[in-house]
């Protein structure tokens, strides 16, 4: 029903209706996706925890295939990145996370390979050579 009563909106407004970004979205406003992780992985291991330790990797692949799974089952067409952003400086909870060093740029590019999206809005110190960024 999803799937379709989209498109009955889109045709209502004049406007073509090519699928849902399902991505799961940082927050500035909010806790945001770091403080999630923050939750689900003390709940899992039992002890503190944070977004960048043990078991991110692997929760970083579940968000995004529960991702992709639900709008498959929703049979709804995905669009877009529909899977897990983590752009540090635009999430509160990861920005902590970073700020704790719980995890480094090379741990971002880790886990953006199982997401499928990629980094982006990471910090870098002002006088990083253009060599060392490539």
């Amino acid at each position: 029903p999803l799937h379709e009563t989209c498109m009955r909106l889109a045709a209502d407004f004049g406007a073509e209706f090519t699928g849902i970004d399902a991505s799961m979205n940082p927050s500035l406003a909010g806790k945001g996706i770091g403080h999630g992780f923050k939750v689900v992985l003390e709940k899992l291991a039992g002890t503190p925890s944070m977004f960048g330790q043990t078991g991110t990797l692997a929760l970083s692949y579940l968000v995004t295939r529960s991702i992709r799974r639900a709008g498959a089952e929703a049979r709804v067409t995905l669009t877009g990145y529909s899977g897990l952003m983590l752009p540090q400086l635009e999430d509160l909870g990861l920005a902590q996370a970073a700020s704790e060093g719980a995890f480094a740029v090379k741990d971002l590019l880790l886990y953006s390979a199982v997401c499928g999206v990629g980094i982006d809005t990471v910090p870098l110190p002002g006088d990083v050579p253009a060599a060392k960024l490539a």
